[in-house]
């Protein structure tokens, strides 16, 4: 990984070394990640990362983590607000789009991610994540989660998460031991890589799970878990 004093160093060496075949370095693309995210509830935290693609001239092409970088914007602010680390905070219902901007070569350089909040259970006619998404959410498999029983968890109980994943062509298949599972707050659950949570102390965190496409697109599906006292 290059940090900006690593960039600039090299930019040098390309200047004073031009018969090397270098040229000035580069951001040439974000991708922001997870490229899609389904998540069922309001309140919950999604953690987005801006991956730079730092262009070297001759030399291969580079990856930096600019997260914390780029300028974060939604379009719809009333489904979610974003922090300036790419932390996302569920607000309502609704699917936008979450852009990140950096300065970069030609001038700015932008990626986007979709994030797709529903209501738990939503009432007759109500927003679902699971219904037709739009155009980003055709790209390719949508994943959700499903878990058993949605009233508070206590201390010392242990929860089984479902992650099932919905190709485009409406074809379903469980992928709970193969997604990347993930707590926001192990203080309040932990949860393994079979899916299962453990509740730990009183709070609220968001379970994710995300899995890559074959196009390397990665999608992932969160909810929250509430611990009471």
């Amino acid at each position: 990984m290059f940090g900006r004093d690593s960039l600039k160093v090299l930019g040098l060496i390309c200047l004073v070394l031009p018969f090397a075949g270098c040229s000035s370095t580069q951001i040439d693309a974000i991708t922001v990640t997870p490229t899609t995210t389904n998540f069922a509830g309001l309140g919950g935290h999604v953690q987005l990362k801006a991956i730079a693609t730092i262009n070297h001239g001759a030399h291969p092409s580079t990856y930096e983590d600019v997260t914390d970088q780029v300028s974060w914007s939604t379009p719809l602010p009333q489904i979610l607000t974003i922090s300036s680390s790419g932390n996302v905070t569920i607000i309502g219902t609704g699917i936008t789009q979450v852009v990140g901007t950096i300065n970069g070569y030609p001038g700015v350089v932008s990626g986007d991610a979709t994030v797709c909040a529903q209501l738990i259970n939503p009432p007759t006619g109500g927003f679902t994540c699971s219904g037709d998404g739009g155009p980003a959410f055709r790209r390719g498999a949508r994943l959700s989660l499903v878990q058993g029983v949605k009233e508070p968890a206590t201390p010392g109980e242990t929860r089984q998460f479902m992650a099932v994943r919905t190709s485009v062509d409406g074809g379903q298949r469980d992928l709970t031991d193969s997604v990347i599972w993930t707590s926001s707050d192990e203080s309040v659950a932990t949860v393994n890589e079979s899916g299962t949570v453990t509740a730990l102390n009183h709070g609220t965190t968001t379970i994710m799970a995300s899995v890559t496409n074959s196009d390397r697109t990665v999608v992932a599906a969160a909810a929250n878990l509430k611990v009471k006292e």
